[in-house]
């Protein structure tokens, strides 16, 4: 409970706090009163007062023609014409026809001047890079020194630190000596810089020379001090483009690759950390284009390009991808509307994933030799020869391609296409699905008119097909490899049918153990050669009987049982194997031996099982 005395003392108080604040009140209010109605009425009077404070804030000479004042809102503005700044050797280095200052109220405690807003107007002359990468406007460095209590910055300090900096239809011509390059001069130039301490952002527009196109758009937000190096900056830029010559600008522009040529339109984002490129992003829409990617791909060179390019750089690796991006080659196939992302982190243990909503396999594989792909996924591609699209895909790896460690892929698929691949058979224009790791996976399929190459089953190793749909899985295993066949359905003019199964490697060499059923609706016996397996798979002895043997006749309802190490086949001993086929014949030829008449013209059941014929 408050004593008398207590209660007493913060009554006081906050009776003097309350003095306080109506005098600073009244003092503020004074101020304000003899600034809107005694100061800024006569400030043509202290014309010499304000010169020499922006002679001490860009800390050269600078001279004026006249100086009047009226207020933007609550915060007193000054206009400023014929502005006139001397270099140290007193010669006219900038002439701006008028400038206009809003002087924030930070001046007050800041003891320097300190603008909410200054506008320029009209203003001509030139900036230019040295061979030592200062930067100098109309002469004077944006560099170094002390200047009007603003410590170790100078101009650009104080330009830095002013709120925001407006420049109106401007004429520039660019110098970079460091670069070598020729005068870049930008006519109509628009400017707007708004500086948050290290952040600045920044506008501008400008028409460039009519070679180089209509228009240039520069949009960025900048990270960074006067006096930090410009190599520390961190910046976000965005630069648009309408009608240029891409080549035309190498002069004055670093491209992440090697630009020959190219007319169009451009929209560009990136992003400069460390004083490198650390990501771009491009919107494009070019013609004759001629570009190089990296210093070991061989040129690309195109009729056309339309969409968006995209490419990350990292201390790990990098990441390269395109969106909805359509190239018409000089030379090859086009590519539509492709979608796909691809990352590469070299370091061990070396990774990458591949992503696609839609691609084109030819026109890519087509132009792997000039992408910056890693150099395995170029060769792998290069040796497999893809065809046909990927509507969906994804692929994560670890390890070198083309055998990596682990990896996890899915696609759906139409009409693809591959050659031949160590183990793996060829095929053409199949459709479908898959998933895949390097321990198993499944592939699912609906096809028309596809083909499979299979030179380790039949001497004709193309097999032309109508249709083929079913399911084929496997799975690898420490003792070998295991193939699953579920209802796989099957066609042409030759045959059509069913097979479903289980192969399995049998680890030593030999060829394997196989566990088929299959069935054929019909089958032209005369063409039976081109679909019995090879003597390793069979049997020698057995192959050339059934050739010489049957020579013609159309079968129906043939049915397959095959059962055993097919090192066995044809599985004379029972207890090692099986071997049926049971067939409806129909005009049947049939020569049993050389010796025994031929059987021409029959019908019935033919039955084989294992070394013997019914």
């Amino acid at each position: 409970m408050q004593t008398p005395e207590r209660r007493r003392a913060a009554h006081a108080l906050l009776r003097a706090l309350e003095i306080l604040a109506w005098a600073a009140f009244f003092s503020f209010a004074a101020l304000f009163l003899a600034l809107r109605f005694w100061l800024l009425p006569q400030v043509g009077r202290y014309q010499d007062e304000v010169v020499a404070a922006l002679t001490r804030a860009v800390g050269l000479q600078v001279r004026i023609g006249s100086l009047s004042a009226d207020w933007d809102g609550l915060r007193p503005r000054l206009t400023v014409t014929n502005l006139r700044v001397l270099d140290h050797a007193g010669r006219e280095a900038l002439v701006l026809p008028a400038v206009e200052h809003v002087v924030g109220w930070s001046t007050l405690l800041a003891r320097e001047l300190r603008l909410h807003t200054l506008a320029i107007e009209g203003p001509r002359l030139t900036v230019r890079r040295d061979a030592l990468g200062r930067v100098h406007v109309a002469g004077i460095a944006l560099s170094g020194g002390q200047a009007g209590g603003v410590p170790g910055g100078g101009v650009a300090a104080w330009v830095l630190g002013q709120r925001e900096i407006v420049v109106r239809n401007a004429e520039i011509d660019w110098l970079d000596e460091m670069r070598g390059a020729p005068p870049l001069a930008l006519r109509a130039l628009q400017l707007r810089m708004r500086n948050r301490g290290d952040v600045h952002q920044l506008g501008l527009s400008a028409q460039p020379p009519r070679a180089l196109g209509a228009r240039l758009e520069l949009r960025g937000t900048l990270v960074g001090g006067a006096t930090t190096p410009p190599e520390d900056w961190n910046a976000r830029v965005y630069v648009e483009l309408g009608a240029t010559d891409l080549a035309g600008w190498r002069p004055w522009v670093d491209y992440p690759f090697e630009m020959s040529s190219g007319q169009g339109a451009l929209r560009l984002w990136a992003t400069y950390g460390g004083g490198r490129l650390v990501d771009a992003t491009a919107d494009l829409a070019l013609a004759a284009v001629e570009a190089r990617l990296a210093s070991d791909l061989r040129p690309l060179r195109l009729a056309g390009v339309s969409g968006r390019v995209q490419a990350r750089q990292s201390a790990r690796g990098y990441e390269f991808g395109v969106r909805r991006l359509a190239l018409l080659p000089a030379e090859g196939p086009a590519m539509q509307g492709s979608t796909f992302r691809a990352s590469w982190e070299p370091a061990a243990p070396a990774r990458g994933t591949f992503s696609a909503e839609l691609v084109e396999l030819a026109p890519l594989a087509h132009l792997a030799e000039h992408l910056p792909f890693p150099a395995e996924l170029r060769k792998l591609l290069a040796d497999l020869a893809p065809q046909g699209r990927l509507l969906e895909a994804g692929l994560d790896w670890t390890g070198e391609l083309p055998q990596p460690a682990t990896f996890r892929a899915r696609a759906r698929f139409e009409g693809l296409t591959m050659s031949a691949w160590r183990a793996v058979p060829g095929f053409a224009n199949l459709s479908g699905r898959i998933e895949a790791t390097q321990d198993k996976g499944t592939l699912a399929l609906a096809s028309q008119r596809p083909e499979i190459d299979l030179p380790r089953v039949f001497p004709e190793p193309r097999v032309r097909l109508a249709s083929l749909s079913g399911e084929v899985g496997w799975e690898r295993g420490a003792h070998g490899a295991t193939v699953r066949v579920a209802g796989l359905a099957y066609a042409n003019e030759d045959f059509a049918g069913t097979a479903s199964g289980t192969y399995a490697t049998s680890g030593d060499g030999g060829p394997g153990f196989l566990d088929l059923a299959a069935q054929l609706s019909r089958l032209d016996a005369g063409r039976l050669a081109r679909y019995l397996p090879l003597p390793t798979l069979m049997g020698e002895k057995t192959r050339a009987w059934l050739l010489s043997a049957i020579r013609g006749g159309q079968a129906t309802d043939v049915r397959l049982r095959l059962q055993g190490n097919l090192r066995d086949a044809p599985f004379a001993d029972p207890m090692l194997g099986q071997l049926e086929v049971v067939a409806q014949v129909r005009n049947g030829t049939l020569a049993f031996a050389e010796s025994w008449p031929a059987l021409e013209e029959f019908a019935g059941e033919l039955r084989f099982e294992r070394n013997r014929m019914e």
